[in-house]
């Protein structure tokens, strides 16, 4: 009699860890890691749950944390952690002349940049009152002409501020 052996080789699927990080955003994540098993078809990453980072907006999410993000069903090859992607969110920055001259121009910028404050205005005497440009009023703060500032979280007006100025005559 003859023997003849069969050998089967399983092939288990591969199974790769998912995790995600807030990369400097506070909240909860949607999940906070998840298995992929190789063969099945791409998964869809969670969305943003409840992540908040301030002045930013959530993209998406990268192996490096910054863009561009994965798009579309995501195939991994080896364990990964995948990192939040959060790009700044740009405000305006506007000026009120309040009677001046002039108005400056409007300007755009990023969350956390810096921006210069507008050069001072000149407002037009009236009824014998002349004026003198005094600053720059936002939220109850006045600063100078030409002041660095940092953009906030959110939209910002500058209202110029006058002062009267009297001629005294003896």
């Amino acid at each position: 009699a003859t023997s003849s052996s069969i050998r089967i080789n399983f092939v288990y699927p591969l199974k790769y860890t998912i995790k995600y990080e807030k990369n400097g955003a506070i909240g909860s994540l949607e999940k906070t890691s998840e298995i992929y098993q190789q063969a099945r078809s791409g998964i869809t990453l969670p969305g943003v749950g409840g992540l908040t980072k301030e002045g930013y907006s959530f993209q998406g999410w990268s192996t490096s944390g910054s863009t561009p993000v994965i798009s579309g069903a995501y195939t991994p090859t080896a364990n990964v952690t995948l990192k939040a992607v959060w790009v700044p969110i740009d405000y305006q920055i506007s000026y009120n002349a309040d009677g001046g001259d002039s108005t400056p121009s409007t300007s755009t910028d990023s969350f956390g940049d810096t921006f210069v404050l507008a050069d001072s205005i000149t407002k037009s005497p009236s009824g014998g009152i002349s004026y003198q440009f005094a600053g720059w009023e936002s939220g109850g703060s006045i600063y100078a002409a030409g002041e660095t500032l940092r953009v906030g979280n959110s939209d910002r007006t500058f209202t110029a501020v006058w002062v009267q100025q009297y001629e005294v005559t003896y």
